[in-house]
């Protein structure tokens, strides 16, 4: 019997067992269930800062206004502690909710703290002063005396054994001095870069005190000039010219000229050598020229320990004043005796002295046709013996015309005065140069998204795409961003080849520039099939779901640059076509992005689906302004300079702005391209690699060309014809030999298939034979 009730006890202790079981798992469930009712704290957070701003707005009314006995109470209380300074205390307390509500986090509080506190002790030490110095005791503090002193209870004891140990004028420099101190933390102000901005402008009051007089009465007689000339009746137009032109020759017009960049911080090495917060940011591993060498070569797919370039392997700016106040004005006379020579009024309102030209900024008077003023761009390059000069009417933003004349002397502007103020923390923000107004211009690739530069030889173009490139270097560690570099012509980015950006070496062939192209759209179409498995738009989206998520991988930015456009459409335009069509439609949201370069911009090279789809263009100096219009469907490229100057179009502007662009050396390209080879190699990704084309449709190949292949080709690009009897006069071949070499012409893409009676289409352009010639 015991046997059995034992057994009987541990079944039921076995059930009771399950039972709890059952109910915990059940209890299990329900909490599982309760995060879906869980969006209480963020409401909850909100209601805590609106309570607490009823909360402190009632205390403070209350108090001031001593409502009752809570009311007495609060303002007996800030006033025992805070005395007079209770007041500025009642404006913290209701402000401070304030500013939470606005979703702002406050910028170390420890510091307001211990500002607001020396304030205090500040408003007590004062007060001190204008008063008795007899020392409080315990009777004053049981009376209430306290709360007529300036600081109250919570500085007067400290400030007292201050002043015995200081004295009290001690004590005030000591207080006023950390009180600076504190402002300057809490601000982050270089005490030596604010010392050296005050000795700057100091000297420069000193030197444009008498400058500023004259300037102000000129304006004054300028403008009674106009306002006799306009508003009464009864004035001659041929008199009122002979007089401003006699003003001319007797005293110099209105100019206001911006200050040269003579700052000796800006110029300094040591300063121009130390990173900005900017870079800071971007990365903290920032090292001097002497850590240049880094023998640790980094493992696979990690970049942990790699280093990003210093900006002290770029050149420092040259300091260089190119023009002086008086030659502008000499300008000014000439210009404002030229308009006046055509009859047409107009006032000289400023002028901005750029690197490479000076912007003079005038004024029209009613009624005076804009277009009257365009069409004097000759006639004022002749009067000036200026080489060219553009005028931008009007003005983006402003009702003034501007008109840019080339300096006698051009400023060279360095990358890395203009990279050094990057404060973008886009890894595709890049340098461009400098404007008229001599502020650093950049653009982000991401936001262009696909970028168009031309201008004929020698005009700056792959000086540019050096420092596109260089910028990208210098911002990114190899993981981030991916470089795809196609090069036909073969000299322009072989310096880049083995560097761990690359997705593949740099592509020189022309077919397999093609097929490179190819793969770059099979690319996007993969990282939308990923989107679309992630459930996300772009690749931005995508890397945070893959930050948290290790399912899926993190992706670099794609950038393709393509040096010379024009190579690839000569040989297969077609397939080029299409590929850039597609990228350029499509690549944004995945996170690739194109550059392409060519010098010659004209329609066939420059065709309508390109430019449909790459809205942010960049021209350099051109021979006409047709080409212009190519690149950038207005003219004012013809005009340019050379040597760097352009004129950039953003997608998100109607008006070009012209640049001189940041001068970059071959030296600090390769002190750049060692520095990042040697941390890192080349890791190149087998699916952006191109097949070998030729070779396997057995055209081209070394074992199967025909000794004639190369001549045909010449023969072929300069008559526009291609036949198998052709070839049989022209060289005097049989028509197997013939025929045979036509297949291959067809193979490699040089020409198009027989269209029955239609002679076949050849792609290759007159141009490829006068370049080899």
């Amino acid at each position: 019997m015991s046997n059995k009730k034992t057994k009987s006890t541990k079944k039921t202790s076995k059930t009771n067992k399950n039972k709890k079981t059952t109910k915990v798992s059940g209890k299990n469930t329900s909490v599982k269930k309760s995060p879906k009712k869980n969006v209480i704290p963020v409401l909850s957070k909100e209601a805590y800062r609106g309570l607490y701003f009823v909360i402190s707005v009632l205390i403070v009314i209350l108090a001031v206004l001593q409502m009752g006995f809570i009311g007495r109470f609060f303002d007996a209380f800030f006033k025992y502690l805070f005395g007079s300074f209770s007041y500025l205390i009642y404006i913290i307390i209701v402000a401070t909710p304030i500013y939470y509500i606005m979703n702002k986090k406050l910028k170390t509080p420890a510091i307001i703290v211990v500002l607001l506190i020396l304030v205090d002790f500040l408003f007590q030490l004062i007060y001190i002063g204008n008063s008795d110095n007899n020392l409080l005791g315990f009777n004053d503090i049981y009376n209430n005396r306290v709360s007529s002193y300036g600081g109250g209870l919570l500085s007067y004891y400290p400030v007292k054994f201050l002043i015995y140990l200081l004295s009290y004028y001690g004590s005030l420099l000591v207080i006023i001095s950390a009180i600076i101190t504190v402002i300057f933390l809490y601000f982050n102000i270089n005490h030596r870069e604010l010392v050296l901005r005050i000795k700057h402008h100091i000297v420069n009051a000193f030197d444009k005190n008498e400058y500023i007089e004259d300037t102000l009465d000129d304006y004054q007689e300028e403008d009674d000039i106009i306002y006799d000339e306009y508003n009464s009746s009864n004035i001659n137009r041929e008199n009122s010219n002979e007089q401003r032109y006699n003003k001319i020759k007797d005293k110099d017009l209105v100019v206001d000229i911006r200050e040269f960049k003579e700052d000796d911080e800006f110029y300094d090495e040591e300063i121009v050598q130390r990173p900005s917060r900017k870079q800071t940011k971007l990365n903290k591993e920032h090292i001097t020229v002497e850590d240049e060498t880094v023998n640790e070569i980094v493992s696979e797919e990690s970049y942990d320990n790699y280093q990003l370039p210093p900006v002290t392997l770029l050149n420092n700016p040259v300091k260089k004043q190119t023009i002086t106040k008086g030659d502008v004005v000499e300008k000014s006379k000439i210009l404002q005796s030229t308009f006046n020579n055509f009859g047409i009024e107009v006032k000289i309102v400023k002028a901005i002295v750029g690197p490479s030209i000076t912007q003079f900024q005038i004024l029209p008077t009613p009624g005076t046709k804009v277009s009257k003023i365009v069409n004097l761009s000759n006639d004022i390059a002749l009067n000036l013996a200026a080489k060219d000069v553009r005028i931008e009417a009007p003005i983006p933003g402003k009702s003034l015309i501007g008109i840019e004349i080339p300096n006698t002397v051009n400023e060279l502007v360095t990358m890395k005065e203009v990279f050094v103020n990057d404060e973008d923390n886009s890894p595709l923000s890049v340098a461009l140069g400098k404007d008229v107004s001599g502020e650093s211009i950049f653009t982000r690739i991401d936001k262009t998204p696909h970028l168009l530069i031309a201008g004929s030889t020698g005009s700056g173009k792959s000086v540019c795409v050096n420092t596109i490139i260089t910028s990208i270097l210098l911002k990114n560690k190899p993981d981030k961003v991916k470089l795809i570099m196609i090069d036909p012509k073969m000299v322009e980015l072989s310096i880049y080849d083995g560097i761990p950006h690359l997705l593949t070496s740099v592509v020189t062939d022309p077919v397999k520039a093609a097929d490179v192209l190819h793969k770059v759209v099979l690319e996007m179409e993969n990282r939308y099939r990923e989107f679309a498995r992630a459930r996300v738009r772009n690749m931005e989206g995508y890397n945070k779901i893959a930050a948290k998520d290790p399912d899926y991988k993190e992706l670099p930015y794609i950038v393709v640059i393509i040096d010379e456009l024009a190579d690839l459409m000569m040989v297969s335009s077609k397939e080029v076509e299409e590929s850039i069509a597609r990228i350029a439609q499509k690549a944004r949201a995945a996170g690739i992005h194109m550059i392409i370069a060519t010098q010659r911009p004209s329609v066939d090279v420059i065709t309508g689906v390109i430019k449909t789809n790459i809205p942010s263009r960049i021209a350099f100096a051109v021979s006409s302004s047709i080409d212009s219009r190519t690149i950038l469907d207005k003219s004012g490229a013809e005009t340019l300079l050379g040597k760097g100057d352009m004129l950039y179009l953003s997608a998100d502007s109607s008006k070009p702005v012209r640049v001189q662009g940041a001068f970059l050396s071959d030296e600090e390209v390769e002190k750049v391209v060692d520095f990042v080879k040697s941390q890192s190699e080349a890791q190149y990704d087998p699916n952006m690699t191109p097949s070998e084309v030729s070779s396997q449709n057995g055209g081209s190949s070394a074992e199967d060309v025909d000794p004639l292949y190369k001549e045909v080709l010449l023969f072929i690009a300069k008559t526009q014809k291609a036949s198998a009897s052709l070839l049989q006069r022209r060289f005097k071949i049989g028509y197997n030999r013939a025929a045979r070499i036509i297949d291959m012409l067809e193979e490699d893409g040089y020409i198009g298939p027989v269209d029955g009676s239609k002679p076949r289409k050849v792609f290759l352009e007159k141009e490829y034979a006068e370049d080899y010639e």
